[in-house]
């Protein structure tokens, strides 16, 4: 079945606003949860925790994919909601990364899921780490819709374990997400990311990952 095309109208361009909406569901679903999770982690960041070795490091995150020199790092959700302890597992593991390839002396730029610019998304898909909803949401083939993403483009190579290379199904297009969306995309034919409710209809109709 092909898939409709939507549009999506609304994006702030400026240096801060998320452009896109793959990022934008995940954090608004943070905010709208606890609004001062972020605040809380950025003063947490300066504490200092033994390091783990960069192979131990490596095991925590769900999924790992890579595309050139970017590593992109799932974190999946216990449930429906917002998972408030994946943020906080994705964040403790970007802060030891950090300081883990600081003290290797490597050169790295660290992506999180409120990166404005980078469709991390997208980067996963191509990483296949799973496909994209019409909302482009990354449908992981496991865990469907219920994740965060993190990525790092880094010099040199990490410890990644190899993978089977199978084909995996995430997304089916069944169109639940755009039938139960309130702003009626398949009637519409667009999304408005400034009327975006933060209700996470499109997350939680998913079969993919429900099992």
């Amino acid at each position: 079945m092909s898939r409709r095309n939507i549009r999506f109208c609304g994006v702030i361009r400026s240096g801060t606003a998320i452009e896109i909406f793959g990022n934008m569901i995940p954090s608004l679903l943070m905010l709208k949860r606890d609004p001062r999770a972020w605040w809380r982690r950025l003063k947490e960041k300066g504490r200092q925790k033994p390091l783990p070795t960069m192979e131990e490091l490596i095991q925590r995150p769900d999924d790992v994919g890579r595309i050139g020199s970017t590593y992109l790092f799932i974190h999946r959700w216990k449930g429906d909601e917002f998972d408030l302890d994946a943020f906080q597992r994705s964040q403790d593991f970007l802060a030891d990364l950090e300081r883990l390839l600081q003290a290797q002396g490597r050169s790295f730029r660290i992506f999180t899921p409120l990166s404005p610019k980078t469709n991390l998304p997208e980067l996963a898909e191509k990483a296949q780490l799973g496909n994209l909803s019409p909302f482009g949401l990354l449908i992981h083939w496991r865990f469907g819709p219920r994740l965060l993403i993190t990525g790092a483009e880094i010099e040199g190579e990490l410890p990644v374990p190899r993978k089977e290379q199978t084909e995996r199904i995430g997304c089916t297009d069944c169109e639940l997400c755009l039938k139960i969306c309130p702003q009626e995309p398949l009637r519409t034919g667009e999304v408005d990311l400034m009327k975006c409710e933060g209700c996470s209809r499109c997350i939680k109709c998913c079969p993919i990952g429900t099992g």
